[in-house]
């Protein structure tokens, strides 16, 4: 790699007000074009092996597996445990600074145990270790230092490698149930549900005992000394299904997690609520209507009103009603939201042509 065609500029920018500590901030940088084409030619091979490779408990980043598929699998098993009365677990993990805290030596090991050649795991290593960056203080960058970990969020390779290291905890978990040290969800003699992954955001679900909390948290930890990927306990969430909530609690407590409760949003849409109720879709018309609002009717052009309301209306609400048959209520109240947009924009235009506002 050429000295200096992996080299950036970071920026900090400030999470919170008045931040005066490193972890307030939150650093952005711009990947080099030269290198970013280097990198897109070992995607483009990566991908034609990536689906061979990840099991189907990963849904993200792969040829034909959807975001919805993991909220569609854990609403039905929710309802299912509901249904039975099982007492179920599930356990939502939060990695701290996912992409950040990779070791490179373990993505090596990784990709050497999947069977890739030593060539291709030098170009991978090339990329990593070129990698350098300065910070820009007051708009000043300091001396070039050299990064010795983690994955850049916007590398074209990134997401693929990170999957990867996401596969070891899959195949590590894998082993830890096929030693009957943790008992999942068995759906019937054929199905038995354990965990779910989309890239970083991953999902343990299993039946309610102290066993298999203390198989988690040690499964994890062991993940997290191997991979440098370290569990977040504090944005970690556990919820218990048919389960008392002072065990949930305790629980928590014992872990250091927060409880969750239903219904929760995993993955942008709503899970373990009745999606036949209005009341359940009032948050999906609510972000419609905050879109579609006053002030933007009177500020944008026709053009780029109409626009604003084909996106907002063919987008948000589709991502619900892949999953979820929409109540006709709430299909009305929504064609009222448009229709009262669309007239308002007619009114508005009306008015400016001198013809006293035309009806829709």
């Amino acid at each position: 790699m050429p000295v200096g065609c992996n080299s950036n500029f970071i920026a900090l920018i400030p999470k919170i007000p008045d931040a005066n500590m490193v972890k307030d901030f939150r650093p952005i940088s711009l990947i080099g074009s030269f290198y970013k084409i280097i990198t897109k030619i070992l995607t483009n091979r990566l991908v034609n092996v990536i689906g061979d490779l990840v099991n189907e408990v990963q849904s993200a980043f792969v040829a034909g597996r959807q975001i919805l598929d993991g909220p569609f699998i854990l609403n039905e098993v929710l309802q299912w445990c509901q249904r039975k009365k099982k007492h179920a677990l599930i356990f939502k993990v939060d990695f701290e600074k996912a992409y950040d805290s990779v070791r490179w030596d373990f993505l090596d090991d990784v990709l050497y145990s999947f069977g890739f050649g030593s060539k291709w795991r030098a170009w991978i290593q090339t990329c990593l270790n070129s990698s350098r960056g300065s910070i820009l203080i007051n708009g000043s960058p300091t001396e070039e230092f050299q990064f010795f970990k983690g994955l850049k969020q916007g590398d074209p390779l990134s997401p693929f490698l990170f999957i990867l290291i996401m596969e070891s905890l899959h195949i590590s978990f894998q082993r830890v149930i096929d030693a009957n040290l943790f008992t999942g969800i068995k759906l019937n003699s054929l199905v038995n549900l354990t965990h779910l992954f989309y890239a970083d955001d991953a999902l343990f679900i299993g039946q309610w005992s102290d066993s298999n909390i203390d198989t988690l948290v040690h499964v994890l930890d062991c993940f997290h000394r191997a991979s440098g990927l370290r569990i977040n306990m504090c944005k970690s969430k556990i919820i218990g299904v048919h389960v008392e909530n002072g065990k949930v609690m305790n629980a928590a407590a014992k872990l250091g997690c927060m409880v969750l409760k239903t219904p929760f949003t995993y993955l942008g849409t709503k899970v373990g609520d009745n999606m036949a109720r209005k009341e359940a879709w009032r948050d999906v018309e609510a972000k419609v209507l905050a879109r579609l609002s006053k002030w933007k009717m009177k500020t944008l052009s026709i053009g780029g009103r109409f626009t604003l309301l084909k996106a907002v209306l063919g987008s948000m609400p589709i991502f619900h009603m892949s999953i979820y048959k929409v109540p006709i209520n709430v299909l009305k109240s929504l064609e009222s939201i448009r229709g009262h947009f669309l007239m308002g924009l007619k009114r508005v235009a009306g008015k400016h042509r001198g013809c006293g506002g035309a009806k829709f």
